[in-house]
């Protein structure tokens, strides 16, 4: 294939020579007759030239030769290569002749736009090139447009990245809800799902920081009594409450769980438990809250359940990120946790303690596909030796 596509260049190239050429015959032959003198020495000069074979110019009438003057007696009645006679010539022609190229022009004069023809035949150089030179232009030739190539795969490859990076930040300053796939291939859409979940844990993660209670450090409420270390060692029967202000360097809180803040005591700390009115009431039925979201993890539908179960309405849930619109860090963790091991296409299941509701709650993630919405249950268990936690 490289071969002919180059002999084609070769013909191609001996024909707009021996074009140029003819033109150029003609030229001088032109300046010659206007001046009265003999074009010969102009047919002569252009013959000179590399692989012209053949010079003449001739009367369009009889295409008697008028240059060179010593060829004066011979006629071309008919250009063989052309195949037209020099009557016919009107314009700038060229034809393949064997190894030859031939060509024809009209020779302008004074009021004759044709009053004579140049034509010459020109032989082209023979080719150089060899079979082992067309393998290395071929070579060449594909190894540059194969960096052509890799350089345009490489901008756009640096183009994806940069905008994976871009919603990256984005998302993770709050800014975009997720991050998306932004090359169209299945590895970059999985790591845009192992960065969206990620993000979510990192959101889980702000929520401890921000003043939100946790299973591990509960809120801090000061008008809580307080029980001082003597009334826990030098007093007999049940503690004592006292509501004098703690020794100084240690606050005690009274709640479900202690924070002890300050220099530690070497005598043990005895703290009264919450007054029974303090506790939320146990619900005496099973509720099951439904949450259904979308796979960037917003909430697009809410039970009216959630009201008593997650402590918010549907209509504050709906539209809000899933860690936006479910306050307590308990439930938040044990769907966390089914999330991180739900498969593409099934469900998981776990059992949490939040501490507004008091009753344990089977949390129920599910879904049919890895981009289909997620459903989660969030049943308030009764009996909570009857459930079982499989994460």
């Amino acid at each position: 294939m490289m071969r002919i596509w180059g002999e084609g260049r070769v013909e191609a190239a001996a024909e707009v020579h021996a074009s140029v050429l003819v033109q150029w015959l003609a030229a001088e032959a032109s300046a010659s007759l206007r001046a009265g003198m003999d074009p010969s020495p102009a047919v002569a000069h252009v013959g000179r030239e590399p692989g012209v074979t053949d010079a003449v110019i001739l009367k369009p009438e009889d295409g008697q030769i008028l240059a060179p003057t010593s060829r004066g007696a011979e006629r071309v009645a008919q250009l063989p290569g052309v195949g037209v006679v020099p009557n016919d010539v009107w314009r700038v022609r060229t034809a393949r002749s064997g190894g030859l190229v031939e060509a024809v022009a009209p020779v302008a004069l004074p009021g004759q736009p044709r009053g004579a023809v140049a034509w010459l035949r020109y032989r082209p150089a023979e080719s150089t090139g060899s079979p082992l030179g067309t393998v290395v232009l071929a070579l060449v030739l594909a190894t540059a447009l194969g960096f052509g190539v890799a350089s345009e795969i490489r901008r756009n490859t640096e183009r994806a990245l940069a905008a994976l990076n871009e919603n990256l930040e984005l998302a993770a300053s709050g800014r975009l809800a997720q991050v998306t796939d932004t090359m169209g291939i299945r590895a970059l859409k999985d790591l845009a799902d192992t960065l969206n979940y990620l993000l979510v844990r990192l959101k889980s993660d702000d929520r401890d920081g921000s003043g939100h209670s946790s299973a591990s450090e509960p809120a801090v409420r000061p008008e809580r009594p307080v029980i001082l270390p003597e009334a826990a060692t030098d007093a007999a029967g049940p503690p004592q409450l006292s509501k004098s202000p703690p020794a100084a360097g240690i606050e005690l809180i009274a709640d479900d769980r202690t924070r002890v803040v300050g220099v530690p005591t070497e005598r043990p700390v005895i703290l009264a438990p919450p007054a029974p009115e303090d506790r939320p009431a146990r619900s005496a039925s099973g509720l099951t809250a439904r949450i259904v979201a979308s796979a960037a993890y917003r909430v697009t539908e809410a039970g009216p359940e959630c009201a008593e179960v997650v402590g918010v309405g549907p209509d504050a849930m709906v539209s809000q990120h899933l860690l936006d619109a479910i306050p307590d860090k308990a439930i938040v963790d044990g769907i966390l946790r089914c999330l991180s091991t739900l498969p593409d296409s099934g469900e998981e299941r776990t059992v949490v303690t939040p501490e507004r509701v008091g009753n344990p709650i089977e949390v129920t993630v599910r879904r049919s596909a890895r981009d289909e919405p997620i459903t989660i249950l969030l049943g308030l268990v009764v009996d909570a030796g009857r459930q079982v936690c499989n994460t």
